[in-house]
């Protein structure tokens, strides 16, 4: 942590300190747990200071507590699988025991 006095700076691992970006606000989560006790309704701001950005994540850490705030950006990459037999009408003569052990769920 650093304080430039002169220049009224405050920089936490060489990240400066900057508002929480409303973003993160808007979650369920985030408003259960720290909107309640943070003031935001008052119009008071959380401070936070940037752990690491990349492409699909921002990863901060809030000032003055115990937490660290990440919002991912959904993967747009189409969902594969290796899988391509229907379950349990596709099932080979070895296989069959799986579909009653699964049947009462």
């Amino acid at each position: 942590t650093e304080i430039n006095l002169q220049l009224g700076e405050l920089t936490l691992k060489k990240h400066h300190l900057e508002v929480l970006p409303p973003e993160f606000e808007d979650f369920e989560d985030f408003q259960n747990i720290l909107a309640p006790d943070s003031g935001t309704a008052s119009g008071v701001s959380l401070q936070c200071a940037e752990v690491k950005n990349t492409n699909n994540r921002s990863w901060v850490r809030l000032v003055g507590r115990r937490h660290d705030l990440q919002l991912w950006v959904p993967d747009p990459r189409p969902a594969t699988t290796p899988f391509d037999r229907a379950f349990p009408t596709k099932l080979r003569l070895g296989e069959r025991w799986i579909a009653t052990l699964l049947e009462p769920v």
